[in-house]
Protein backbone atom coordinates (compact mmCIF):
# COMPACT_ATOMS: atom_id res chain seq x y z
CA UNK A 1 0.00 0.00 0.00
CA UNK A 2 1.35 3.24 -1.08
CA UNK A 3 0.56 6.36 0.89
CA UNK A 4 0.75 9.76 -0.82
CA UNK A 5 0.86 13.04 1.00
CA UNK A 6 0.65 16.65 -0.35
CA UNK A 7 2.51 19.57 1.17
CA UNK A 8 2.58 23.32 0.71
CA UNK A 9 5.98 23.30 -1.02
CA UNK A 10 7.36 25.84 1.41
CA UNK A 11 10.38 25.12 3.40
CA UNK A 12 11.13 26.78 6.58
CA UNK A 13 14.17 28.98 6.96
CA UNK A 14 15.68 31.82 8.84
CA UNK A 15 13.49 34.94 9.16
CA UNK A 16 14.40 38.08 6.94
CA UNK A 17 16.72 40.81 8.28
CA UNK A 18 14.82 43.63 9.97
CA UNK A 19 15.05 47.27 8.54
CA UNK A 20 15.30 46.39 4.84
CA UNK A 21 11.99 48.08 3.95
CA UNK A 22 13.01 51.25 5.79
CA UNK A 23 16.32 51.49 3.92
CA UNK A 24 14.58 50.94 0.59
CA UNK A 25 12.04 53.64 1.36
CA UNK A 26 14.76 56.14 2.34
CA UNK A 27 16.70 55.43 -0.87
CA UNK A 28 13.61 55.93 -3.02
CA UNK A 29 12.79 59.19 -1.22
CA UNK A 30 16.38 60.40 -1.76
CA UNK A 31 16.11 59.59 -5.46
CA UNK A 32 12.83 61.49 -5.69
CA UNK A 33 14.39 64.49 -3.94
CA UNK A 34 17.29 64.47 -6.44
CA UNK A 35 14.86 64.31 -9.35
CA UNK A 36 12.82 67.19 -7.89
CA UNK A 37 15.97 69.31 -7.42
CA UNK A 38 17.06 68.56 -10.97
CA UNK A 39 13.69 69.58 -12.39
CA UNK A 40 13.72 72.74 -10.26
CA UNK A 41 17.20 73.66 -11.51
CA UNK A 42 16.16 72.98 -15.10
CA UNK A 43 13.08 75.17 -14.76
CA UNK A 44 15.18 77.95 -13.19
CA UNK A 45 17.68 77.82 -16.07
CA UNK A 46 14.84 77.84 -18.60
CA UNK A 47 13.21 80.80 -16.86
CA UNK A 48 16.49 82.74 -16.83
CA UNK A 49 17.07 81.91 -20.49
CA UNK A 50 13.61 83.14 -21.41
CA UNK A 51 14.15 86.32 -19.40
CA UNK A 52 17.49 86.91 -21.15
CA UNK A 53 15.93 86.19 -24.54
CA UNK A 54 13.13 88.67 -23.80
CA UNK A 55 15.69 91.31 -22.85
CA UNK A 56 17.69 90.68 -26.03
CA UNK A 57 14.55 90.85 -28.15
CA UNK A 58 13.54 94.13 -26.51
CA UNK A 59 17.03 95.58 -26.98
CA UNK A 60 17.05 94.62 -30.67
CA UNK A 61 13.62 96.17 -31.14
CA UNK A 62 14.86 99.39 -29.53
CA UNK A 63 17.94 99.32 -31.80
CA UNK A 64 15.73 98.94 -34.88
CA UNK A 65 13.61 101.85 -33.68
CA UNK A 66 16.74 103.99 -33.24
CA UNK A 67 17.87 103.06 -36.76
CA UNK A 68 14.51 104.02 -38.27
CA UNK A 69 14.47 107.34 -36.40
CA UNK A 70 18.04 108.09 -37.52
CA UNK A 71 17.17 107.33 -41.16
CA UNK A 72 14.04 109.46 -40.90
CA UNK A 73 15.97 112.41 -39.48
CA UNK A 74 18.66 111.97 -42.14
CA UNK A 75 16.08 112.05 -44.93
CA UNK A 76 14.29 115.03 -43.43
CA UNK A 77 17.41 117.12 -42.94
CA UNK A 78 19.56 116.14 -45.94
CA UNK A 79 16.90 115.09 -48.44
CA UNK A 80 16.68 118.41 -50.33
CA UNK A 81 19.62 119.40 -52.53
CA UNK A 82 19.89 122.79 -50.81
CA UNK A 83 21.44 121.29 -47.67
CA UNK A 84 25.09 120.98 -46.61
CA UNK A 85 26.58 118.55 -44.11
CA UNK A 86 29.81 118.92 -42.18
CA UNK A 87 31.32 117.61 -38.98
CA UNK A 88 31.36 119.78 -35.88
CA UNK A 89 35.16 119.91 -36.11
CA UNK A 90 34.84 122.91 -38.44
CA UNK A 91 33.77 124.95 -35.40
CA UNK A 92 37.19 124.51 -33.79
CA UNK A 93 39.18 127.77 -33.90
CA UNK A 94 42.47 126.27 -32.66
CA UNK A 95 44.06 125.71 -36.07
CA UNK A 96 47.59 125.62 -34.63
CA UNK A 97 47.13 122.12 -33.19
CA UNK A 98 45.31 118.98 -34.25
CA UNK A 99 43.56 118.74 -30.87
CA UNK A 100 39.95 119.79 -30.51
CA UNK A 101 40.08 122.54 -27.89
CA UNK A 102 36.93 124.51 -28.66
CA UNK A 103 34.57 121.66 -29.59
CA UNK A 104 33.39 119.02 -27.13
CA UNK A 105 31.86 116.75 -29.80
CA UNK A 106 33.87 117.21 -33.02
CA UNK A 107 32.51 114.10 -34.77
CA UNK A 108 28.86 115.07 -34.66
CA UNK A 109 27.39 115.69 -38.12
CA UNK A 110 25.67 119.02 -38.65
CA UNK A 111 23.26 120.17 -41.36
CA UNK A 112 23.09 123.69 -42.81
CA UNK A 113 20.92 125.40 -45.39
CA UNK A 114 23.00 126.28 -48.43
CA UNK A 115 20.54 128.98 -49.48
CA UNK A 116 17.82 130.64 -47.50
CA UNK A 117 14.74 131.24 -49.60
CA UNK A 118 11.79 133.43 -48.75
CA UNK A 119 11.22 136.95 -47.53
CA UNK A 120 13.59 136.66 -44.55
CA UNK A 121 16.66 138.86 -44.30
CA UNK A 122 20.02 137.30 -43.42
CA UNK A 123 22.66 139.75 -42.30
CA UNK A 124 24.06 142.00 -45.00
CA UNK A 125 23.56 139.56 -47.85
CA UNK A 126 21.84 140.97 -50.88
CA UNK A 127 18.98 139.08 -52.57
CA UNK A 128 20.26 136.93 -55.41
CA UNK A 129 19.04 136.71 -59.00
CA UNK A 130 19.79 132.99 -58.95
CA UNK A 131 17.09 130.84 -60.49
CA UNK A 132 16.51 127.16 -59.82
CA UNK A 133 13.47 126.88 -62.11
CA UNK A 134 13.66 128.17 -65.67
CA UNK A 135 11.62 131.32 -66.09
CA UNK A 136 10.78 131.66 -62.39
CA UNK A 137 12.71 134.12 -60.25
CA UNK A 138 13.32 133.07 -56.64
CA UNK A 139 12.84 136.42 -54.95
CA UNK A 140 14.40 136.73 -51.56
CA UNK A 141 16.84 133.90 -52.19
CA UNK A 142 19.91 134.97 -50.23
CA UNK A 143 23.37 133.39 -50.37
CA UNK A 144 25.48 133.06 -47.23
CA UNK A 145 28.86 134.78 -47.30
CA UNK A 146 29.21 135.98 -43.71
CA UNK A 147 31.55 134.13 -41.35
CA UNK A 148 30.28 132.11 -38.38
CA UNK A 149 26.66 132.76 -39.18
CA UNK A 150 24.10 130.79 -37.23
CA UNK A 151 20.86 131.44 -39.06
CA UNK A 152 21.45 128.74 -41.68
CA UNK A 153 22.14 125.94 -39.21
CA UNK A 154 19.44 123.28 -39.00
CA UNK A 155 20.31 120.35 -36.75
CA UNK A 156 22.86 117.91 -35.40
CA UNK A 157 22.32 114.31 -36.52
CA UNK A 158 22.54 112.71 -33.09
CA UNK A 159 19.99 111.68 -30.47
CA UNK A 160 19.12 114.64 -28.22
CA UNK A 161 16.03 116.61 -27.42
CA UNK A 162 14.85 118.93 -30.18
CA UNK A 163 16.12 122.15 -28.61
CA UNK A 164 19.63 120.79 -28.09
CA UNK A 165 19.74 119.26 -31.55
CA UNK A 166 18.90 122.57 -33.20
CA UNK A 167 21.42 124.58 -31.20
CA UNK A 168 24.79 125.15 -32.87
CA UNK A 169 26.46 125.50 -29.47
CA UNK A 170 25.53 121.96 -28.39
CA UNK A 171 28.57 120.54 -30.18
CA UNK A 172 30.78 123.11 -28.51
CA UNK A 173 29.79 122.87 -24.89
CA UNK A 174 27.03 120.34 -24.18
CA UNK A 175 28.21 118.29 -21.13
CA UNK A 176 27.35 114.86 -22.53
CA UNK A 177 29.77 112.04 -21.74
CA UNK A 178 28.47 108.61 -22.64
CA UNK A 179 29.25 105.38 -20.82
CA UNK A 180 30.02 101.99 -22.33
CA UNK A 181 27.56 100.27 -20.02
CA UNK A 182 25.09 102.97 -18.96
CA UNK A 183 23.06 102.49 -15.83
CA UNK A 184 19.46 103.44 -15.29
CA UNK A 185 20.48 106.95 -14.19
CA UNK A 186 22.94 107.53 -17.06
CA UNK A 187 22.15 110.30 -19.52
CA UNK A 188 24.32 109.15 -22.44
CA UNK A 189 25.86 106.10 -24.05
CA UNK A 190 29.18 105.71 -25.86
CA UNK A 191 28.44 105.10 -29.54
CA UNK A 192 32.01 105.16 -30.88
CA UNK A 193 34.83 104.41 -28.46
CA UNK A 194 38.48 103.51 -28.25
CA UNK A 195 37.83 100.14 -29.82
CA UNK A 196 37.43 102.08 -33.08
CA UNK A 197 39.63 105.14 -32.62
CA UNK A 198 42.45 103.38 -30.77
CA UNK A 199 43.54 103.07 -27.17
CA UNK A 200 45.31 106.45 -27.23
CA UNK A 201 42.24 108.38 -28.40
CA UNK A 202 41.32 111.46 -26.39
CA UNK A 203 37.93 111.87 -24.76
CA UNK A 204 36.96 114.55 -27.29
CA UNK A 205 37.44 112.07 -30.15
CA UNK A 206 34.84 109.66 -28.76
CA UNK A 207 31.21 109.93 -29.83
CA UNK A 208 28.36 109.96 -27.33
CA UNK A 209 24.63 110.21 -27.79
CA UNK A 210 21.88 111.10 -25.36
CA UNK A 211 19.64 108.27 -24.18
CA UNK A 212 15.99 108.86 -25.03
CA UNK A 213 13.26 106.96 -23.24
CA UNK A 214 10.68 104.56 -24.64
CA UNK A 215 7.52 104.08 -22.60
CA UNK A 216 4.84 101.42 -22.76
CA UNK A 217 1.66 102.22 -24.63
CA UNK A 218 -1.12 103.28 -22.25
CA UNK A 219 -3.67 100.52 -21.79
CA UNK A 220 -1.45 97.82 -23.29
CA UNK A 221 -0.82 96.19 -19.93
CA UNK A 222 2.92 96.03 -20.62
CA UNK A 223 5.32 97.20 -17.98
CA UNK A 224 8.45 97.60 -20.08
CA UNK A 225 10.46 100.76 -20.62
CA UNK A 226 13.68 101.08 -22.57
CA UNK A 227 16.00 103.68 -24.02
CA UNK A 228 17.79 104.22 -27.30
CA UNK A 229 20.44 106.44 -28.89
CA UNK A 230 21.63 107.07 -32.44
CA UNK A 231 24.25 109.01 -34.38
CA UNK A 232 24.78 109.60 -38.11
CA UNK A 233 28.43 109.67 -39.18
CA UNK A 234 29.62 111.80 -42.08
CA UNK A 235 31.13 109.31 -44.53
CA UNK A 236 32.12 112.11 -46.93
CA UNK A 237 34.99 113.15 -44.65
CA UNK A 238 36.61 109.69 -44.55
CA UNK A 239 39.33 108.28 -46.80
CA UNK A 240 38.86 104.65 -47.71
CA UNK A 241 41.87 102.34 -47.62
CA UNK A 242 41.29 100.23 -50.71
CA UNK A 243 43.55 98.19 -52.95
CA UNK A 244 44.38 99.75 -56.29
CA UNK A 245 42.23 98.06 -58.94
CA UNK A 246 44.83 98.79 -61.64
CA UNK A 247 47.85 97.61 -59.68
CA UNK A 248 46.67 94.37 -58.11
CA UNK A 249 48.14 92.13 -60.80
CA UNK A 250 45.16 89.80 -60.82
CA UNK A 251 42.02 89.31 -62.84
CA UNK A 252 38.78 90.28 -61.15
CA UNK A 253 35.37 88.76 -61.60
CA UNK A 254 32.53 90.89 -62.96
CA UNK A 255 30.97 91.37 -59.53
CA UNK A 256 34.34 92.46 -58.12
CA UNK A 257 34.82 94.94 -60.98
CA UNK A 258 31.35 96.36 -60.35
CA UNK A 259 32.10 96.68 -56.62
CA UNK A 260 35.38 98.47 -57.39
CA UNK A 261 33.61 100.81 -59.81
CA UNK A 262 31.07 101.76 -57.14
CA UNK A 263 33.75 102.36 -54.49
CA UNK A 264 36.13 105.25 -54.04
CA UNK A 265 39.48 105.01 -55.77
CA UNK A 266 42.79 104.38 -54.07
CA UNK A 267 43.63 107.19 -51.63
CA UNK A 268 47.40 106.78 -51.80
CA UNK A 269 47.73 105.45 -48.27
CA UNK A 270 51.05 103.83 -49.22
CA UNK A 271 52.82 107.19 -48.90
CA UNK A 272 52.31 107.04 -45.13
CA UNK A 273 55.25 105.38 -43.45
CA UNK A 274 53.07 103.56 -40.92
CA UNK A 275 50.95 102.08 -43.73
CA UNK A 276 53.66 101.22 -46.22
CA UNK A 277 53.17 97.48 -45.63
CA UNK A 278 49.65 97.72 -47.00
CA UNK A 279 50.94 97.66 -50.57
CA UNK A 280 50.50 93.91 -50.59
CA UNK A 281 46.91 93.03 -51.65
CA UNK A 282 47.21 89.84 -49.63
CA UNK A 283 47.56 91.88 -46.43
CA UNK A 284 44.57 94.02 -47.38
CA UNK A 285 42.43 90.93 -47.82
CA UNK A 286 43.26 89.81 -44.29
CA UNK A 287 42.05 93.08 -42.77
CA UNK A 288 38.55 92.35 -41.53
CA UNK A 289 37.92 95.34 -39.28
CA UNK A 290 39.01 98.95 -38.97
CA UNK A 291 40.58 98.06 -35.68
CA UNK A 292 43.19 96.14 -37.67
CA UNK A 293 44.54 99.51 -38.80
CA UNK A 294 45.28 100.74 -35.27
CA UNK A 295 48.70 102.36 -35.33
CA UNK A 296 51.31 101.52 -32.64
Amino acid sequence: MVRCTAGSGLTGGAPGKPGFSLITTVMILTLLVLIALGLLSLSSVTLRSNTLLDAQTEARANARLALMLALGELQQQLGPDQRISASAAILDDSVETSDYEDVAHPHWTGVWDAWAAGGRSFGGDEPSEHRTIAGAANRGLAPAYEEKRRDHFRSWLVSMNKEQRRSLDSARSLPLKGERFPGKDSEGVLLMGRGTYGAAAQDSELVSGALLGIGSRPGSGANHAGRYAWWVADESTKARILPDAFDSGEELRKDELIARAMSAGSTGHDVLEALEDLNDPGILRRMHTRRSLELP
